[in-house]
């Protein structure tokens, strides 16, 4: 019985950029299965939309389906200072907070953050370890970012990876979270960019041209938002070309334990 491999994504061009455009089929969310070159372990692909509830029910999902080990690939925001676009941040831990408490913690097998964060720096990657705070709304603000830095000490936040975590430490199964930093911790996202994007992941060019029509100035922000995604986006495809690569079947751990 081959072993599967569970990757959850949240949004639609993290997904294209890693796995295609084509091929998705529905199944609540939309979810692909995928052959490793070497026909070893298959690989199931769920697209989850943003947010801790999509993810945990994509993750759930994934186990449903027999996943030995669940991934959580994606961007993110930087919240330690020096990070770059496109750097890569391998989560030692999982945190879970609405901002202002701490509402859980999954701590990942250090063996495996070490030997990913090993073949990522092999092959040039900038990569850092640490912490990954998962927050109900996505942090935009560097003041946010800076407040969340001083209490967490996360080096990152996302929206999803703390459910996958946990979803992965209730079933037993392994798990691995990396993201790519897109915004980093000095600089602000305008607010108005978040509602351009739907709960499915979704660009949402109705809500771009909104927010131009509402702000025109915000079009000045679109160079740098878009040259950030880019390096972002090349970076995590990277990083998942070099993992699959060198994933053994059965995930992260080799025997998904």
């Amino acid at each position: 019985m081959k072993s599967i491999l569970g990757i959850v994504v949240a949004m639609a061009p993290e997904a294209a950029s890693l796995f295609g455009r084509c091929g998705w089929q529905p199944d609540g969310t939309l979810f692909r299965r995928l052959m490793t070159p070497d026909g070893g372990s298959e690989i199931a692909v769920v697209r989850a939309g943003i947010g801790l509830e999509n993810a945990a029910a994509a993750a759930a999902r994934l186990v449903r389906l027999g996943a030995g080990a669940l991934v959580s690939l994606g961007l993110s925001a930087g919240l330690s200072p020096g990070l770059r676009p496109g750097d890569l941040v391998v989560a030692e831990r999982c945190l879970l907070s609405d901002g202002r408490r701490l509402q859980g913690i999954w701590d990942c097998r250090s063996d495996t953050v070490n030997r990913v964060c090993g073949l990522l720096a092999a092959a040039g990657c900038r990569v850092r370890s640490g912490g990954l705070l998962s927050m109900p709304k996505a942090v935009l603000s560097a003041e946010d970012k800076a407040i969340l830095w001083r209490r967490f000490g996360a080096r990152a936040a996302d929206m999803e990876s703390a459910a996958v975590a946990c979803t992965a430490a209730d079933a037993g199964v392994g798990w691995l979270v990396c993201r790519a930093v897109c915004d980093p911790a000095h600089r602000s996202v305008p607010a108005e960019w978040r509602q351009t994007v739907g709960a499915d992941g979704i660009l949402r060019p109705g809500g771009i041209a909104a927010a131009l029509l509402g702000r025109p100035g915000l079009a000045l922000d679109l160079p740098l938002l878009g040259l950030q995604a880019f390096r972002a986006l090349r970076s995590l495809r990277a990083a998942w070309r070099i993992l699959q690569r060198s994933c053994p079947p059965g995930g992260p751990h080799g025997d998904g334990s």
